[in-house]
């Protein structure tokens, strides 16, 4: 299956449920379902030249430039200093996603990795956005029809 359609069914997983179930502004829907969307990208990250990968990459870029900008900002450092922390996350996170890549269709397909995944997601950004999370994630796993136990 290819990006468009994960996103698809992401955003649909996560309208389904919202609607279904929580009681959120437009503009909270219309985020909700976009970072359910979003999440159903992220199985497909266990290959480096997928779209999705290049997508999600590109997310997560804004997504550290946003984090030390406000870390900067915070901590009174200078645009020198927060660029070169922006530099020394990126740089982190590209060796550590050299380093630990795993196979596709393995462990990220699998619903360990999707329950420890939430787990983490509902710990750091509460239930509704962890449920974001899960739903979008679980809609590629549906949709691939490849759900491991392990």
């Amino acid at each position: 299956m290819d990006w468009k359609a994960h996103l698809f069914f992401g955003v649909l997983f996560g309208a389904a449920f919202a609607h279904s179930f929580l009681h959120l502004s437009a503009l909270d829907f219309a985020f909700y379902t976009a970072v359910s969307g979003a999440c159903a990208l992220l199985p497909d990250l266990d290959m480096r030249k997928s779209k999705s990968s290049k997508a999600v990459y590109g997310i997560a870029l804004a997504a550290i430039l946003l984090w030390v900008a406000s870390w900067a900002s915070e901590n009174r450092k200078s645009l020198p200093e927060a660029a070169l922390a922006f530099v020394g996350v990126c740089c982190a996170a590209a060796a550590l996603d050299f380093l630990v890549r795993p196979r596709h269709r393995e462990i990220m397909h699998s619903l360990l990795f999707l329950a420890s995944a939430s787990a983490v997601a509902y710990f750091s950004l509460g239930l509704v956005w962890a449920s974001a999370f899960f739903f979008g994630y679980l809609s590629h796993l549906v949709a691939d029809r490849c759900i491991k136990l392990t």
